[in-house]
């Protein structure tokens, strides 16, 4: 990643936050090409404006003082602000929902021995959050019933088909296109 470009952008994280052990399972059960992590860099794209737009997020600093460098897709930048950038990192990677504040207040409580103990065991694992509807509902759809390597595969073969590839910071990552989704066969 160059740093020296401007459409780097480095953004601190509240910790602890163990975003690598988060984002492995991006490639736990296989590449789905919509969602990739390489254990370095993580790439997706999210709607912005209307438009799917690529994002490639390299992990840095440490458990206790979390970080990303973040690189958008060129085509993108010139629509796509700093405060753009920083909202989808923070709430795909630091969500402040109400439960993620639930669940940072019952672990720094200690008040629940099984969640203090998995906090122990897996200290700093938070979900990582998806903000594109459509992804998360194939997502949803596509593990229900079967193995996650095959609900990979399935999503995989959506993405080859009707998907549009993007290229940021080196990485290639795929984006769904709902309207040739739609039209597509059943069969």
């Amino acid at each position: 990643m160059d740093l020296t470009s401007p459409s780097v952008v480095r953004i601190e994280l509240p910790g602890p936050l163990d975003l690598r052990l988060g984002l492995e399972r991006f490639r736990r059960w296989g590449d789905d090409l919509l969602e990739r992590w390489d254990g370095e860099v993580y790439a997706w794209t999210v709607p912005i404006r209307g438009r799917s737009t690529a994002f490639a997020a390299r992990v840095v600093g440490t458990i206790d003082q979390p970080g990303v460098e973040v690189a958008i897709e060129a085509a993108a930048e010139p629509r796509v602000s700093r405060e753009a950038i920083e909202e989808e990192i923070r709430a795909r990677l630091a969500p402040t929902t109400e439960a993620s504040r639930a669940l940072r207040a019952l672990i720094a409580s200690g008040s629940d021995p099984l969640v203090a103990g998995v906090e122990a065991r897996f200290r700093g694992l938070r979900p990582v959050l998806q903000r594109d509807v459509l992804i998360a509902l194939i997502r949803s759809i596509s593990a229900q019933q079967i193995n996650l390597a095959w609900a990979t595969t399935v999503r995989r073969r959506l993405a080859e088909s009707y998907g549009h590839e993007h290229m940021v910071d080196g990485s290639s990552v795929m984006s769904l296109d709902a309207e040739r989704l739609a039209g597509a066969d059943p069969a």
